[in-house]
């Protein structure tokens, strides 16, 4: 009776393991390598950085996402009560 939990507790894990494997590999081949069609136009795309007290790194990100190569994207910024000079840095 051991011998035969033994068994079954190896083998069913790596061939059940195989199987999902070979599975996600004929997934990817069959459906998913397939190229997607180009975009005619790229969609508006929302950034949203919520901040709190990041009046040291806020201009720092703002910058970073201003240089985005994507063209057509807008940047929210949400300031959720910050006590420091957030707010200031913001609407330099």
């Amino acid at each position: 009776m051991l011998n035969i939990l033994y068994h079954y507790v190896f083998w069913y894990p790596l061939v059940m393991s195989t199987m999902w494997i070979i599975g996600g590999l004929l997934y990817y081949m069959r459906r998913e390598r397939q190229a997607s069609p180009p975009l005619i136009e790229t969609p508006l795309v929302s950034i949203l950085i919520p901040c709190y007290n990041e009046e040291a790194t806020i201009e720092e990100t703002i910058k970073h996402l201003d240089n985005l190569n994507y063209p057509s994207y807008e940047v929210i910024v949400i300031n959720d009560g910050s006590k420091d000079g957030t707010v200031n840095v913001l609407k330099k």
